[in-house]
């Protein structure tokens, strides 16, 4: 796995300029994963739990791959390093997806955060999406949350949110709320343009026929 090759070079080879990380053999993406000795830095926590790193690799994750080339898009490069603020992890489109192993974690939150990062990539791949235009954004994020896991029930549960009636629409509308708070232009009208975007993007399951399970 690409994730458990990762963790295991991080101890291993700090010392190396360049290392590339060789995807599963089983995995018929064969796009290989560069990482530069900046990337290898030993993190203080770790944000992998053994033994459910094959989360990464789910179905609904290679489906997203899949899609992304039938589209003409190259799927996004995934790197592990040290994030200067608190967060999971993000996209940035000509970067690839980053994940924050600084950050302690669960597997299903790992996993979440793969998904969530990587509807980012498939709309960025699929629209001329606009990142100063705060409808663009609202829809990118309610796909994300709707899609991803981060709002399933048990994830709720977590955060404290008990009630039970309409949880997963409040829960997207909430989250999406919140990524476009962190946002400079966006921040003003960010409840305005999540509501704006709410009823085409909720309803959006692209390129899954239904909510991911």
């Amino acid at each position: 796995m690409i994730f458990e090759h990762l963790k295991k070079r991080l101890i291993k080879e700090q010392s190396l300029n360049n290392t590339i990380i060789e995807n599963d053999e089983n995995n018929n993406n064969d796009k290989k994963l560069l990482f530069s000795k900046d990337d290898l830095l030993k993190p203080t926590k770790s944000a992998f739990i053994e033994p459910n790193n094959k989360e990464c690799e789910r179905v609904v994750t290679k489906t997203l791959m899949e899609e992304m080339v039938k589209l003409g898009c190259l799927p996004p490069v995934i790197k592990c390093k040290p994030c200067k603020e608190e967060s999971f992890g993000y996209f940035e489109p000509g970067s690839g997806l980053t994940i924050c192993n600084n950050i302690k974690t669960y597997s299903v939150t790992l996993r979440n955060t793969i998904l969530h990062e990587m509807i980012h990539a498939y709309d960025t791949c699929r629209y001329d999406l606009d990142t100063d235009n705060c409808i663009h954004l609202a829809c990118t994020e309610i796909r994300a949350a709707n899609l991803s896991g981060d709002c399933k029930f048990s994830q709720e549960l977590g955060r404290g949110n008990l009630h039970i009636y309409n949880h997963m629409a409040d829960c997207t509308k909430r989250r999406a709320i919140k990524s476009l708070e962190a946002h400079p232009k966006c921040k003003a009208n960010a409840e305005l343009s999540v509501l704006k975007a709410w009823e085409k993007c909720n309803t959006d399951y692209s390129p899954f026929t239904t909510i991911p399970k």
